[in-house]
């Protein structure tokens, strides 16, 4: 089965609290809203890429003190919301996007008629 039929097949329905003021956005809504910074818990954190600069081709491409930001590895690099943090953190539904990862290569048989079990990631930012 193709990975957008096995989505659309096995997707969760996501409701929402309608008195619930955190709402999800899009992961381009967000980032033009963080700044990234490295953690040096001996000393003060020192700011990696500015609010402006966060996007999804930067994030994954910085370097501090012998880490590097994406990749496989855990690092100490992390975002932090810059301005009025309130108001960022009450998303933008009408940008809202869930995000669906369908992790190839981790389908189980889990007995001898065939049946199986299929790994999926659903995620929605909401900053």
């Amino acid at each position: 089965m193709a990975d957008l039929t096995l989505i659309k097949r096995l997707a969760p329905l996501v409701r929402l609290h309608p008195q619930d003021p955190y709402k999800p956005a899009s992961v381009p809504w967000v980032l033009p809203h963080m700044r990234m910074r490295f953690d040096r818990s001996w000393k003060k954190d020192r700011q990696i890429l500015e609010a402006g600069r966060v996007n999804d081709a930067t994030i994954v491409a910085q370097a501090c003190e012998g880490q590097r930001s994406g990749g496989d590895r855990p690092s100490d690099f992390f975002l932090e919301i810059v301005g009025a943090e309130d108001t960022i953190r009450r998303g933008d539904l009408g940008a809202a996007v869930c995000y669906v990862h369908v992790l190839p290569g981790l389908t189980t048989k889990i007995s001898s008629t065939g049946s199986s079990i299929l790994t999926t990631v659903t995620w929605a930012p909401a900053p």
